[in-house]
């Protein structure tokens, strides 16, 4: 019956009973052949990150932390005591074996983004105590940003426009600071964004 009513959001009753001789397709649930291709998608994520090395791969599970990726200062903020020359080489590799996605804004700034599956399984590969030190390094991070940007944001014309390209990231910190009961942190991320947001 769930089967058959699935198909109504498609056709109407009448157009169903027509093809109700063509039971055993009429009856197929297609969310299987959906879970396959997302059983393939995690296979060949998992095969690419099998060939990273040890540094490639911390890479990889650090940027699960970003929501909508972040650029070179962003990665080393959660990333402080890497090398920063293995740290461009981990984000060549990653581009290459396309685990990561890379632009260039028209500051000549490069940001680096994981697709959203991908993000997910590398946000799993995280062990409890990396994605906790991983998240605060990430919401420290995200306060000097906002910080800084609303401090400066008569002067800096691009400031209101990095924190609405960095809404995403500033978002997640917030709710990483409130669920993790740092209210001071929280308030104190607030109220720099206050300009932002058009109040004092």
């Amino acid at each position: 019956i769930e089967l058959i009513a699935a198909r109504l959001r498609a056709c109407g009753l009448a157009d169903l009973l027509e093809h109700l001789d063509d039971q055993p397709r009429l009856l197929v649930d297609r969310n299987r052949s959906m879970a396959d291709r997302r059983h393939g998608i995690a296979t060949a994520i998992e095969q690419s990150v099998d060939t990273l090395d040890e540094v490639d791969r911390a890479v990889f599970r650090a940027l699960s932390v970003f929501r909508g990726g972040a650029d070179l200062d962003g990665i080393w903020a959660v990333m402080p005591d890497q090398d920063s020359l293995a740290l461009i080489d981990a984000l060549e590799e990653l581009v290459s074996a396309s685990l990561v996605q890379r632009s260039d804004g028209p500051d000549g700034r490069s940001r680096y983004r994981q697709l959203e599956p991908i993000r997910q399984f590398a946000d799993r590969a995280l062990l409890p105590e990396e994605r906790s030190q991983l998240q605060d390094r990430h919401a420290s991070w995200v306060l000097r940003l906002v910080t800084q940007a609303a401090r400066e944001m008569a002067g800096w014309p691009t400031a209101r426009q990095l924190l609405d390209d960095e809404s995403p990231n500033i978002e997640h910190a917030l709710a990483h600071l409130i669920s993790t009961r740092r209210g001071a942190h929280a308030m104190r991320l607030v109220r720099a964004l206050g300009p932002h947001w058009g109040y004092d």
